[in-house]
């Protein structure tokens, strides 16, 4: 991430939006993998009264698309040959080798550190895809 989403999105804050976005699906009002109408406007309400933002549904749905792609990201890393996630310790396990793999066959910006921040921060659920 960088600092202005750091700012404007502390874990805290992200991992409010992502419960509710959790609890919505439960409740079935993501049937397909999207929202029902109306859904939004409860996730914005219930958002910004638990975060104390007032935060817009434009700003919430894109942030729902940075979610869905650094989960995507977070995906394709530890899919690859000699990558894995540790559930334990919340990180990604891998050989130098296969991290120097990733880095030469990977089109991803991301830096090793990066990537270890992505995977820490971003896999509270895999329904998220």
């Amino acid at each position: 991430m960088d600092d202005v989403e750091d700012k404007k999105w502390p874990e805290a804050v992200e991992r409010y939006f992502i419960d509710i976005l959790l609890e919505e699906d439960a409740k079935g009002n993501m049937p397909q993998g999207q929202f029902k109408t109306g859904t939004w406007t409860a996730i914005v309400n219930e958002f910004n009264k638990r975060a104390s933002k007032s935060y817009t549904k434009a700003q919430l749905t894109q942030k729902y698309q940075r979610l869905k792609q650094r989960h995507r990201t977070f995906s394709q890393l530890i899919a690859r040959t000699g990558m894995g996630w540790d559930p334990i310790s919340n990180m990604v396990t891998a050989s130098e080798e296969a991290w120097a793999a990733a880095f030469v066959i990977s089109s991803l910006t991301y830096s090793k550190k990066n990537l270890l921040q992505l995977a820490i921060c971003i896999v509270y659920d895999c329904k998220l895809k």
